[in-house]
């Protein structure tokens, strides 16, 4: 028998059942997304906690093998040296921590005595060794960590956490009072004392565990900061012993109320070079303007939606909202310039958890 010239197709799609199976691909993909995206975010959060914990865990073998925690920044005897500027950086807590966080090899390769400073113009023997980026120092989550900052020499490799160092503005006479020496006429500050070095003092006294009078499960060691939005902003920094850069001050004091405070801003030397790069409105959207030239106050900041990753003296991590009741420091310059800030009504619980012995607990197991 002949077959017909032209036998019917078999098997085919038409085009209008193409575009249906594409449509429902487009579809699912859509649905998916989101939860790919939420995956990601989830993994991102867990790194940066995870980050958090092993830094505070360092910070306590250092305490089981020196006696004492690192103190934000070490500044040398009989100086004027403080950590609004640059101009004399020496040791800090994330360098001194590197031993207990396996980074030994590193942490050798920094030469810093009272004649070599972090960075200098003329024999810059440091370069080399902070410029390292450390994945322990960065939150996935914030995409500025391959950004290094470029003022002060160059070659800062950043950072995302910084020590919870005290509540006022770190200038050399405060600094004095921190370490144990009398104010002399400013002597009314040494009674709000305690409630001013956080985690610990410029240089010593040193912190230890005995003077965390509240408990090392009440008290805040390390807390997220963001990553400077230009080359010439150095917040987030990991080598850089300043405010903002790798430790946190009057970060409960000053009008700000908790984490990513909009209303809070950061007191950043350098700040009219931030001006310039960034750009007001940017860094105001960004709720992170910076508003005086010298390194005195940070808001701890992250990328999370809702609030920041802190990690207690204890070692445990917790998630700080941003609807934390944060008191009302009627002060304002530091926690303890007025009798009314240390009042119940208005030290908040993010107050208490920033300050080591000022006897108010948070009783609380989980996040805040």
């Amino acid at each position: 028998m002949r077959r017909p010239r032209f036998a019917p197709a078999t098997g085919g799609f038409t085009l209008v059942e193409l575009l249906v199976v594409i449509a429902i691909i487009g579809v699912l993909v859509a649905l998916l997304l989101p939860a790919v995206q939420a995956a990601r975010d989830a993994a991102r959060r867990t790194q940066c906690a995870s980050n958090l914990r092993n830094l505070a865990l360092g910070l306590a073998n250092h305490h089981d093998a020196k006696g004492h925690y690192p103190p934000p920044a070490m500044v040398r005897e009989n100086t004027n040296d403080e950590p609004l500027k640059d101009l004399r950086l020496f040791a800090n807590w994330a360098i001194m921590v590197l031993p207990y966080v396996e980074q030994q090899a590193l942490y050798d390769r920094f030469k810093i005595d009272d004649q070599t400073r972090l960075y200098d113009t003329k024999n810059d023997v440091n370069r080399e060794p902070r410029g390292q980026q450390l994945e322990i120092m960065l939150c996935p989550s914030d995409p500025g960590g391959g950004q290094k900052f470029e003022g002060s020499g160059g070659n800062w490799a950043r950072g995302n956490y910084g020590l919870n160092g005290f509540q006022f503005w770190p200038n050399a006479w405060l600094v004095r009072e921190a370490q144990g020496n009398p104010l002399g006429d400013a002597g009314d500050f040494s009674k709000y004392v305690d409630l001013n070095i956080g985690m610990g003092g410029i240089s010593k006294p040193r912190m230890d565990a005995t003077r965390i009078s509240d408990g090392t499960t009440n008290t805040i060691m390390l807390a997220e900061m963001r990553i400077g939005l230009g080359p010439r902003d150095r917040r987030g920094v990991w080598a850089m012993g300043m405010c903002g850069s790798n430790f946190h001050c009057r970060h409960a004091a000053n009008g700000v109320s908790g984490p990513n405070d909009c209303k809070g801003t950061d007191d950043i030397y350098g700040q009219p070079d931030i001006l310039a790069d960034v750009g007001a409105e940017t860094l105001w959207s960004e709720c992170m303007y910076t508003d005086t030239n010298a390194s005195g106050q940070s808001v701890v900041r992250s990328l999370h939606v809702g609030g920041a990753f802190v990690a207690m003296a204890d070692g445990s991590v917790r998630f700080a909202s941003d609807f934390i009741e944060g008191g009302r420091i009627a002060g304002g310059a530091y926690i303890g310039s007025s009798p009314a800030d240390v009042a119940d009504e208005n030290f908040g619980v993010w107050q208490r958890l920033n300050v080591a012995a000022d006897a108010k607990i948070v009783e609380s197991a989980g996040d805040f």
